[in-house]
């Protein structure tokens, strides 16, 4: 089963996306409100600190097509969705967890 990524954008709290494959499509997206997020730091051992940016409580919003089917099936939650990503970037406006 081949899926191809169309498209997907993300931001220090959003992530949107669409991929799709032979009879399905998918399009979502995460959001974390900034006060939802930790950040934390890891120390790269030749140098240079990245920062996680992680909620366990965002919100999430995915709509599937099945098989071109005209209306999507929605699955969607208001706090209970995952977010995680990484970056060497320190403008996010979050205070490390030290």
């Amino acid at each position: 089963l081949q899926t191809t990524l169309r498209r997907a954008s993300f931001t220090y709290f959003d992530w949107n996306f669409k991929a799709i494959s032979p009879g399905v499509r998918l399009e979502g997206h995460i959001h974390a409100e900034r006060e939802d997020v930790v950040c934390l730091p890891y120390f790269n051992p030749i140098g240079g600190v990245k920062f996680c940016l992680n909620s366990k409580i965002a919100s999430c919003r995915l709509e599937v097509w099945i098989d071109g089917s005209k209306d999507p099936e929605l699955l969607e939650t208001s706090s209970r969705a995952a977010f995680e990503i990484l970056t060497d970037k320190d403008d996010h406006g979050l205070v490390p967890a030290f």
